[in-house]
């Protein structure tokens, strides 16, 4: 059985870019690429904020493989 999984940031239609951002660089090159393309933004977020992306785009990947 191939898994599917319908994310926004696969069919153009992404509210919170910056959610979806994280989710995908974390799930590619996991914590120590994440760290790397935080810091080299000009102006990181707090981390609460990256914290709170992260966990939004992981939800709703973790939601549709329930479903």
């Amino acid at each position: 059985m191939l898994l599917t999984i319908n994310v926004p940031w696969r069919q153009k239609k992404s509210s919170n870019k910056l959610q979806y951002y994280y989710t995908i660089t974390y799930s590619v090159g996991g914590f120590c690429v994440l760290l790397d393309t935080i810091f080299k933004e000009s102006l990181p977020q707090n981390p609460q904020q990256i914290s709170d992306s992260l966990t939004e785009g992981l939800k709703e990947i973790t939601i549709q493989i329930n479903n």
